[in-house]
């Protein structure tokens, strides 16, 4: 067997032997993100990722939505999808994450980008800058985009 492959096979019996554990909060009333959530608890476990989904009344999930170690929060209810970045992914002028910042993230280059996408009146531009948004949340972690 090639080294490199050695590597690759020790790395990954290592990794199944200690495994990870997430807990996952998701709100009861949302029936397709309670299955979005089993659905990723399928996908995890070939990997020896075990996730404990803790399902629990809405009205809690709305309470505990920014102390849980993980949740899932539908977004879609915004009439513009601009609404959903400056609501809940930026900071304070203090640098601290906004009230409705769930996932507690905070990334300088973002805001200061969302900040300019907000005044720009040019659609191809806004679009660009936009573009620019979506990659530094999916490079850099505030959300995990499921398709």
């Amino acid at each position: 067997m090639h080294e490199k492959h050695q590597v690759k096979h020790s790395c990954y019996r290592t990794y199944r032997r200690y495994g990870q554990i997430f807990n996952l909060s998701v709100g009861s009333g949302w029936a397709d993100v309670v299955r979005y959530a089993e659905i990723l608890k399928q996908d995890a476990a070939p990997v020896s990722i075990k996730i404990n989904i803790k399902i629990m009344p809405d009205s809690q999930y709305w309470k505990d939505r920014t102390e849980v170690a993980f949740g899932i929060t539908p977004w879609m209810h915004r009439p513009i999808g601009t609404m959903i970045l400056n609501l809940g992914y930026i900071a304070d002028d203090k640098g601290k994450p906004v009230p409705w910042n769930e996932a507690r993230w905070v990334d300088e280059e973002f805001s200061r980008l969302l900040k300019e996408a907000n005044g720009t009146l040019n659609v191809d531009e806004r679009r660009k800058m936009f573009c620019k948004l979506e990659d530094i949340q999916m490079t850099r972690g505030s959300i995990g985009i499921p398709f």
